[in-house]
């Protein structure tokens, strides 16, 4: 019988969105738009789609610093279980890591013990992370480092204390 020795070289240890442990805490909500994995999610208080569900509730990436630090938040958006695309679509019904360890490609450079700023204006993909914020861009998340260290684009793994 053969081995295929090169099929841990062919896939990676981990993708974008990915839980990191397997003791995270996940709750849903429904896309209110486009929603990458890997992204952090807030609540949409203002859109409340036709037949909403209490238990699924809309949720979009943040546009200002109150969806991060406020009651808005949530948690960050998990890959989605499909071959065509991890991300989500409007309607799609999204299912977020709200506390334990996921993966994300953050925009700067990372060191363990980071503190995580997400980005909700600017340049860069809103929802996305990053140790800082350059300029009313970003806010922190309360609750999150880095535990794992990485360069800018690359996957680094966050933890959310509940």
């Amino acid at each position: 019988m053969a081995i295929n020795s090169s099929f841990v070289n062919s896939h990676p240890l981990a993708l974008k969105g990915q839980p990191a442990r397997p003791d995270c805490t996940y709750e849903s909500g429904v896309a209110s738009a486009a929603v990458g994995a890997g992204l952090f999610v807030c609540l949409n208080d203002a859109a409340r789609p036709t037949g909403y569900d209490p238990l699924n509730k809309p949720v979009r990436v943040p546009a200002s610093a109150a969806d991060v630090t406020g009651g808005r938040a949530f948690g960050f958006a998990a890959r989605k279980n499909n071959s065509v695309s991890p991300d989500y679509v409007q309607g799609d019904v999204v299912t977020v890591v709200s506390e334990g360890e996921i993966w994300v490609t953050p925009e700067v450079n990372v060191a363990v013990g980071d503190p995580v700023f997400v980005r909700y204006a600017g340049t860069g993909s809103k929802g996305a992370v990053r140790i800082s914020d350059p300029g009313s861009e970003c806010a922190q998340l309360s609750g999150a480092r880095f535990v794992s260290a990485a360069t800018a684009g690359n996957l680094a793994k966050v933890e959310i204390q509940g």
